[in-house]
């Protein structure tokens, strides 16, 4: 604990002492991130009060696809939109499941010249639509959708590589087990405008 107090102490007074190490001349006004991303379910204490076909969808990898684009107010603050998609199969037929979210918010840009990329970070609020089949049966809900994150996009020309982009989204399914899912992403970055 007193290591990351010390490791966040370290990077706030470098920040506020050594304004010169951000970049503040070239920036894209628009980035568009498109990509592959991974989702790991995780129950909260490890196990799960439903019953074990849902359990076992819930509770494993889903394979998916994530778009964004970001408004850079300045070089710093940005405003992003997301939409991504998530999808896990028994191949069996017994459980199909896909999620798909639209968020938005605000993300913050470190941009340092002597890194080759740029570091970010995001808050995104907004809804998710999921779809699951189990043992035949459909269930279709909405919710409400939080994702905290950020990554790293390497190279500063019109096109990098965003590698990873880690999210962590809490969630709760069916109203009383809480999941707490991770999402990494990879993929292309593509930089536009004046």
């Amino acid at each position: 604990m007193k290591l990351k107090m010390m490791i966040g102490i370290g990077c706030l007074a470098a920040c506020v002492v050594c304004p010169t190490a951000f970049a503040q001349d070239e920036y894209a006004p628009f980035e568009m991130f498109a990509g592959y991303n991974l989702v790991r379910s995780a129950v909260y204490g490890g196990t799960c009060p439903l019953d074990r076909v849902f359990c076992d969808t819930v509770m494993g990898n889903m394979n998916g696809w994530n778009i964004a684009l970001a408004g850079n107010i300045n070089s710093i603050i940005g405003i992003k939109g997301e939409i991504s998609g998530a999808f896990y199969s028994t191949g069996n037929d017994i459980a199909k499941l896909s999620d798909y979210s639209f968020m938005a918010g605000p993300q913050v840009n470190w941009r340092i010249k002597a890194f080759p990329g740029t570091l970010f970070g995001h808050s995104l609020f907004g809804a998710r639509t999921r779809r699951a089949i189990l043992d035949g049966s459909n269930e279709d809900y909405n919710r409400f959708e939080i994702a905290w994150g950020g990554g790293i996009d390497w190279g500063k020309g019109r096109v990098g590589m965003r590698a990873p982009q880690i999210d962590y989204f809490p969630r709760r399914n069916r109203g009383i087990v809480p999941f707490y899912n991770y999402r990494i992403s990879t993929g292309i970055v593509l930089r536009f405008g004046s």
